[in-house]
């Protein structure tokens, strides 16, 4: 069975009771398990050395992050790096109204970098920073190069055609999968409860 992988360029990747049931799923499936709305890859980061596995984003700006970083790793470390130098600590709130605003997609694609590596929150929210956290962004970007997604597919208009889906904290419909929320979802069938994480089984016809 494959191992968790620890890098995740989106956050201080640590591993749950649901990433040990994910890992165990994902083995014994016979067909693509493709991970939903997790934008910071919270989930699909520690298991992406599956061969099975796939991300489906619709939010272009992570969907483009993405892109950058399973065509070209060693262009994206070198652009990472240069606009690292343009970072201070009081422009936060001016990187959190331009995440918004920006059309230059490298650009837009490492404000997102930086603001969640700087974040302790353990999901795709902007907050909780931690001004210490800017000193491993340095070497955050030069171990980019371990993040190998190239052999993965990465949906965004296109949605997969018969996948198993994990979503993160976002329903949907037409396909069999799983949901992990912190959310109470009364009409879904509760499959396991971790402190505040809930996943729940939907069936194809919900």
């Amino acid at each position: 069975m494959p191992k968790f992988s620890m890098y995740n360029p989106l956050k201080n990747q640590n591993i749950t009771d649901i990433h040990h049931m994910l890992l165990n799923f994902v083995h014994q499936a016979n067909k693509e398990v493709c991970f939903y709305n997790d934008n910071i890859g919270f989930y699909f980061s520690p298991l992406r050395s599956c061969e099975n596995v796939s991300l489906w984003l619709d939010d272009y700006r992570y969907y483009n992050l993405y892109c950058m970083l399973k065509n070209d790793l060693y262009l994206t470390r070198i652009m990472f790096k240069e606009l690292c130098a343009g970072f201070h600590w009081e422009l936060i709130e001016h990187f959190e109204e331009r995440k918004e605003t920006e059309k230059n997609p490298v650009v837009v694609s490492w404000i997102l970098f930086y603001l969640h590596n700087i974040s302790d929150a353990q999901d795709n929210s902007f907050s909780q920073y931690n001004k210490l956290l800017c000193d491993g962004i340095v070497d955050k970007v030069n171990a980019l190069d371990k993040y190998y997604i190239g052999n993965k597919k990465i949906y965004h208009i296109e949605k997969p055609k018969d996948a198993f889906i994990i979503s993160v904290e976002k329903e949907f419909k037409g396909y069999e999968g799983l949901l992990i929320t912190k959310s109470k979802k009364p009409k879904l069938e509760l499959v396991q409860k971790i402190d505040r994480q809930r996943v729940y089984y939907v069936d194809r016809q919900s």
